[in-house]
């Protein structure tokens, strides 16, 4: 999978038969929890990443005022190389993680 946020919209792209089952996955409750875990966290945590790394340019694209606006009403400075971008990127998503976690145990 491969990410590109130097777009409008932040685009992940990945290969055909791996769309296809990420498209699959986004149907039931449980898929588009895996989904957050798996695919959005880690791209959440690449954004965060770059602007931590002083990467001015993605604040030209769309997508960056919305994200940035989500960051500021949780309190999230997205720049601050001090800050977790796993952290981040769990309260951004309303902790994926432990989403995963419970479907995984209710499963077993």
């Amino acid at each position: 999978m491969y990410l590109d946020p130097d777009q409008d919209r932040i685009t992940i792209t990945a290969e055909p038969k791996t769309y296809r089952s990420v498209a699959d996955m986004r149907g039931p409750a449980t898929g588009r929890a895996i989904l957050l875990s798996a695919v959005y966290m880690p791209a959440v945590m690449d954004v965060l990443a770059r602007l931590q790394s002083n990467d001015r340019s993605l604040e030209s694209r769309k997508w960056y005022q919305v994200f940035k606006a989500k960051c500021d009403d949780l309190g999230i400075n997205p720049a601050d190389p001090g800050q977790s971008a796993l952290q981040m990127a769990q309260l951004l998503l309303r902790q994926p993680l432990k989403q995963t976690i419970t479907i995984v145990e209710r499963a077993g």
